[in-house]
């Protein structure tokens, strides 16, 4: 009791001092639009009555790489039951673009919740949830208290407590332990995930080691690749070179490996996906100072030769892993962290990255025993490495080999998470 009483008194304190940052954040990213209401939690009279009249299952997904681990799941929920309804709540825009895109009209959109007791209650009364989902570590205390409150079930899916998280869990013990505590399914990627939140509070009975649902997404030829997106076709000769998900310093860094090698590479293409969407005009700036051209997809121009090619879009990315041939995963060199590298080994792409990968400690270490990445551990590096995948088409052959077997090797995770949600289910017996 005196660990909810401190968190809901410090709560309204820590979002006033981080309000600033959040509203130029949202400034800066846009699609916020109509979201505070949502975030209030007041929906429309026409929903809250739709929402009367169903018993939903909600999952809660943060941004883009867990929106698609939601989708993945309905989509596997939905092949044993038609008839189930979904809410699905994210917090970004990015994630609540990506949801609204692929949204069945059975299901409804919103933006999650503040974490203040009045508006969770009421939102939990309007979407009145058989089931909540929670995909990978959004779990909220007044959201799992007032679930639990009201005896319903609580799912963590595709959970990971990395090492940064694991630190700032460990500096709250007994905060987290009464929120994870109240966890009726734990379903984590592995086995150091599974350990670390039962450290931290979570029944031992409700953990299991599942895998990881990424490695099951959906891998279709998408049509949307390079010509599709900027005008200019991808012929057997040309070698694409994608920046995925950068960060800032990475693109730099691709822009000059660009100007070193494009004399001695002529088939080398260049195309960035900077994991925020709202950095492209700095980015394009960046460029443009380097004395390098710039496309970008919206510009709906054909790409002129020698272009950068830049994504200032959402939701497009797969597409061109379809095309592409080396990918630099971003977040690896500048930054620390490391993004997602499943997606693009699913595609086969022979995968470079840089030193922190932190946040896929797991990952890279299965793509390390494959041979199936290159770790590169500065700027001079990645050059000399780009050079020689560029030369030696046997060895981006193969390295694209290797990550493809990794990928198939991890599938099977969304199968054996459904098994584990149908057993708390409302009405389970559980």
């Amino acid at each position: 009791m005196i660990v909810r009483l401190i968190y809901n008194l410090m709560a309204p304190l820590f979002f006033l001092a981080l309000l600033p940052s959040f509203m130029k954040r949202m400034r800066r990213r846009g699609g916020y639009e109509g979201s505070t209401l949502q975030r209030l939690g007041f929906y429309s009279p026409a929903i809250v009555d739709k929402l009367k009249h169903r018993h939903s299952i909600w999952i809660h997904a943060v941004s883009v790489g867990e929106m698609f681990v939601a989708q993945t799941l309905v989509q596997a929920i939905r092949k044993k039951n038609q008839e189930a309804h979904f809410v699905i709540t994210t917090s970004t825009s990015t994630g609540y673009r990506i949801a609204q895109q692929k949204r069945d009209d059975r299901d409804e959109v919103f933006y999650f919740p503040l974490d203040f007791i009045p508006v969770i209650r009421r939102v939990i009364d309007q979407i009145n949830p058989q089931q909540i989902i929670l995909v990978e570590g959004e779990c909220w205390p007044n959201l799992i208290w007032e679930l639990s409150r009201r005896d319903i079930p609580i799912a963590l899916v595709n959970g990971r407590v990395s090492d940064r998280s694991y630190g700032r869990y460990t500096r709250w013990k007994k905060l987290v332990a009464k929120v994870f505590g109240c966890l009726d399914v734990c379903s984590m990627q592995h086995e150091v995930d599974g350990e670390r939140i039962r450290e931290l509070g979570a029944p031992a009975a409700a953990i299991h080691c599942s895998g990881n649902i990424k490695y099951d997404f959906d891998v279709i030829q998408d049509p949307r690749g390079v010509e599709h997106l900027f005008k200019v076709k991808k012929t057997n000769d040309i070698v694409v070179l994608l920046g995925s998900s950068t960060w800032p310093g990475e693109e730099v860094v691709l822009g000059r490996l660009y100007q070193q090698l494009i004399d001695k590479h002529p088939n080398l293409m260049l195309v960035i996906a900077p994991r925020h969407v709202e950095r492209v005009d700095d980015v394009e700036r960046a460029y443009l100072e380097l004395g390098l051209k710039v496309c970008r997809r919206t510009s709906n121009q054909p790409a002129e030769g020698g272009s950068v090619l830049l994504l200032d879009s959402t939701g497009e990315l797969s597409g061109l892993y379809a095309d592409a041939d080396i990918v630099f995963v971003g977040k690896s060199l500048c930054e620390k962290g490391g993004q997602n590298p499943i997606e693009p080994a699913a595609y086969g792409c022979a995968l470079v990255t840089g030193r922190q990968m932190q946040n896929f400690k797991v990952e890279s270490e299965l793509l390390d025993q494959a041979d199936a990445r290159v770790v590169i551990e500065n700027e001079l590096e990645l050059v000399q490495c780009i050079d020689a995948l560029l030369s030696n088409d046997d060895r981006r052959q193969r390295l694209s080999r290797a990550a493809e077997k990794v990928y198939h090797a991890g599938k099977g995770a969304t199968a054996k998470t459904v098994a584990l949600l149908e057993k708390i289910m409302v009405g389970s017996g559980r």
